[in-house]
């Protein structure tokens, strides 16, 4: 079975967890992992508000069950088009926001600017060009970049399309676990575990090139878990270096100041004039484990320059 089509099947595995967004949450308060998840929804939910607010057009690439709804809601974008390779997540998600529409309209005190979404599976993401024809303000990509470094044509192939379909002076966000941290947990015995988080090392030999360096990563109590046959979710090493290159071909370029005291607080103070912000979890818990969990990740913002190239056919790009 090719990587695609296990992670297809993993996310398919864990596409409704819940029969409404109520009791969904109320699962996700109770979880073991529910210091983590409340840390990685402020992580984005503070992405999306200094960098999206008011948004006329949001693209969001493997949005999965559609779990930033409410922020976009929250923060004034108009429209958002959600990719995905899962179609049982991209049903999901289009129930959750039949359902958070229906909330809406029940609230007749509400004066916000109504929220259109809808979300189209697109199994090919990473192996075709993708356009509606339309241009986006912002495109997101979040917890999912990792795995399109199996090859660098699949990385090639998937920010050609976020600088295809984003605007000149628009902006493309994300989170992704650092390739270099999760190398670091390996260590030589190619497996780490504790409580919270098992990595396994699924490459041979040492790490020879950016591509292609497979790992298994169940974190307990979220989508990465193991289900059904699955041990856990099928991932890459994942590098900034590569992304920097390939986006500066298509006139991306990073924005390391964010200018916003409150989101910067949550990366390692470190990191300020870095491109990847690691994230700086500080979790109420005795179990050190969910917070080194948590650290494997980190955030980026690039910005297409009012000048930027329009991106050659895909065959070209590939």
């Amino acid at each position: 079975m090719a990587n695609r089509d296990v992670v297809r099947s993993h996310y398919n595995a864990h596409a409704v967890d819940a029969p409404n967004f109520d009791i969904a949450l109320a699962f996700r308060q109770k979880g073991r992992a529910a210091a983590l998840k409340d840390f990685h929804n402020d992580v984005k939910r503070l992405l999306i508000r200094r960098f999206a607010s008011n948004a006329d057009m949001l693209l969001d690439l493997c949005c999965g069950r559609g779990g930033d709804m409410h922020k976009w809601l929250k923060f004034g974008v108009k429209y958002v088009k959600g990719l995905d390779i899962s179609e049982g997540e991209i049903v999901e998600a289009a129930r959750r926001f039949d359902e958070l529409r229906a909330q809406e309209d029940n609230k007749t005190e509400s004066r916000r600017q109504p929220l259109v979404a809808e979300f189209e599976p697109f199994a090919e993401l990473g192996e075709k060009e993708w356009s509606d024809g339309q241009m986006y303000d912002v495109v997101t990509c979040n917890f999912a970049l990792h795995y399109f470094f199996e090859t660098e044509r699949n990385l090639k192939i998937f920010l050609h399309n976020v600088a295809l379909n984003l605007k000149p002076g628009g902006t493309f966000l994300g989170t992704i676990p650092c390739g270099k941290r999760v190398q670091h947990l390996l260590q030589d015995s190619g497996m780490f575990s504790s409580t919270m988080l098992k990595i396994q090392k699924r490459w041979q030999g040492p790490v020879e090139g950016a591509f292609g360096n497979a790992y298994t990563c169940a974190i307990t109590d979220t989508v990465t878990e193991g289900k059904g046959d699955s041990e856990g979710s099928s991932e890459y090493l994942t590098f900034m270096a590569p992304i920097k290159e390939i986006l500066a071909s298509h006139g991306l370029v990073p924005v390391t100041d964010f200018q916003d005291p409150h989101l910067e607080s949550i990366f390692n103070p470190g990191d300020r004039s870095e491109v990847l912000k690691h994230f700086n979890p500080r979790f109420p818990s005795s179990d050190p484990s969910l917070e080194i969990a948590s650290a494997m990740f980190g955030a980026f913002v690039f910005r297409k320059l009012l000048n930027a190239p329009q991106p050659v056919s895909i065959t070209t790009a590939a």
